[in-house]
């Protein structure tokens, strides 16, 4: 599987990773073999038929996940790193490190979800 860990996890043991992403890996992998043609269709059918909630963060060009959150205290930033990312013919698959979210790549932009 050509799963390619970020600079701020290598330092983990790779089956560590592979372990702690559970299946989206493996969902990812199986969309490049089949080739398939929409991966947010893709993955929501591998993920029992249910419908995959959009964020709405965008991904930034290093792959950082970018939530903009307000509240009565104001409005700020909150950013998550992607701890491995995969190629698809699509562009990059980013896996971070809450819960399952996946940012999957769409020809305008990035459908960010949590599949857990």
């Amino acid at each position: 599987m050509a799963l390619i860990v970020s600079e701020e996890y290598n330092h983990l043991p790779q089956d560590y990773i592979r372990e702690c992403l559970g299946l989206l890996p493996h969902w990812v992998q199986e969309y490049n073999m089949l080739g398939e043609t929409n991966l947010v269709e893709f993955m929501s059918n591998k993920y029992f038929g249910l419908s995959l909630y959009k964020f709405k963060g965008t991904v930034l060009e290093d792959g950082t996940y970018r939530n903009v959150v307000e509240d009565e205290d104001g409005t700020w930033n909150e950013d998550m790193k992607a701890v491995a990312y995969m190629n698809t013919a699509d562009g990059i698959v980013y896996f971070y490190d809450t819960g399952g979210v996946i940012g999957l790549p769409t020809p305008d932009g990035y459908f960010v979800t949590r599949m857990d």
